[in-house]
């Protein structure tokens, strides 16, 4: 029969084991949890020589690949980027577009040049099931509406033709004035009363405070989506360590209740015996 000692060295150790198998059990999403990136970039249009440029940086960790498709039919014309970084074609893509990629994707900066007036480019980072796939250029292919044209500047208006100026008529003879004769003054007229303007009363007008429009309600941040368990290449090593967790805690359960009791009625029969 084994001491109670073992048997609790030996309890001691199977909680143990679950214990860690829980902790690892636990920490598997966060540890299978897939790898965050960061894409930015602008689209420039070159008229002289008729070619679309993608300026983008690639952050936060290198990748694997990145795999780059145009929106539309265009042809590469240059590339640029850091480290060993190379263009590889796919042979994926839509009618008339042959797939590229970045093969390695180190962190840096990237320029990309097609022919042509591509709207937009999208970036796929490291394609299967965890990729993460980003957009450089306008959304959905399409181009902005072109600018109208400024309207023509009105024609400058005729100067005015200066009429004729009629001759001059001959001046009449000079006709003597008979002499005035001298009238008396007429006595002056008594002053009248000037009658006094009543005073207005000044009105002041009270100044109308308009309030301040309320700010608009702040949109509510977006919520993050849930992370599902269990997901992702490393489902099998999760259930695994789940089985055995469950295994050792069946395990644990037993020696509790089943080793103690037998000792007891062996105990039992040895005095029985004697």
């Amino acid at each position: 029969m084994p001491k109670v000692s073992s048997v609790r060295r030996v309890l001691a150790a199977l909680v143990g084991g679950a214990l860690g198998a829980l902790l690892v059990l636990a920490a598997a999403p966060a540890l299978a949890a897939s790898p965050s990136f960061s894409v930015t970039g602008t689209r420039t249009y070159d008229a002289t020589a008729d070619t679309s440029s993608f300026a983008f940086t690639f952050g936060n960790q290198d990748a694997p690949q990145i795999a780059i498709q145009p929106c539309s039919a265009a042809n590469l014309v240059s590339a640029s980027g850091p480290g060993p970084a190379q263009v590889v074609t796919t042979g994926s893509g839509g009618p008339g577009m042959t797939g590229l990629a970045l093969k390695p994707a180190p962190v840096g900066s990237y320029t990309l040049t097609f022919s042509g007036k591509l709207p937009s480019v999208d970036l796929t980072v490291n394609p299967g099931p965890q990729q993460s796939t980003f957009t450089v250029g306008f959304a959905n292919c399409q181009l902005p509406a072109a600018a109208p044209a400024p309207a023509p500047a009105p024609a400058p208006a005729p100067a005015p033709v200066p009429a004729a100026v009629p001759a001059a008529a001959p001046a009449p003879a000079a006709v003597v004035a008979p002499a005035a004769v001298a009238a008396p003054d007429p006595a002056p007229a008594a002053p009248q009363p000037v009658a006094a303007a009543p005073v207005q009363p000044t009105v002041v007008e009270a100044a109308v405070i308009t309030p301040a429009p309320a700010p608009a309600p702040a949109p509510a941040p977006a919520k993050p989506k849930p992370t599902l368990p269990f997901t992702g290449s490393g489902h099998v090593v999760h259930l695994l360590a789940l089985a055995l967790a469950l295994v050792t805690a069946g395990w644990l359960i037993v020696c509790l209740t089943v080793a103690p009791a037998a000792q007891l009625v062996r105990a039992r029969s040895r005095r029985d015996v004697r």
